[in-house]
């Protein structure tokens, strides 16, 4: 009997089923859960920065954050920082900035 291989979508490593040929190992396109789990941080990150891109100059910091699943501004700013959008990051405090001068003059 031929063993049936695939390629993983993350890796590139060459990988069988487990248990034979069954249905999971047909819907299978990632040889394990840490190539997984990388190809879906790697979309959520790209999400979340096209997300933020687009809005970031319409609304408020904080509503900014909270439309994308962050608790604050500062949080979010945090977070660009981590995954290396430091220029999407000193765009949301400069907005940060501009409505908390805002806040203090009115």
């Amino acid at each position: 009997m031929k063993t049936m291989t695939k390629i993983c979508q993350e890796c590139g490593v060459e990988f069988g089923p487990t248990r034979g040929w069954d249905a999971a190992f047909k819907a299978r396109t990632y040889c394990s859960t840490q190539c997984h789990g990388a190809h879906v941080k790697r979309v959520s990150r790209a999400n979340l920065i096209e997300d933020v891109e687009w809005i970031v100059d319409h609304d408020h910091p904080d509503s900014v954050a909270e439309r994308v699943g962050y608790k604050d501004g500062r949080s979010l700013r945090d977070r660009l920082y981590d995954i290396g959008e430091p220029e999407l990051a000193e765009k949301l405090s400069r907005n940060l900035e501009r409505y908390r001068n805002c806040v203090e003059a009115s």
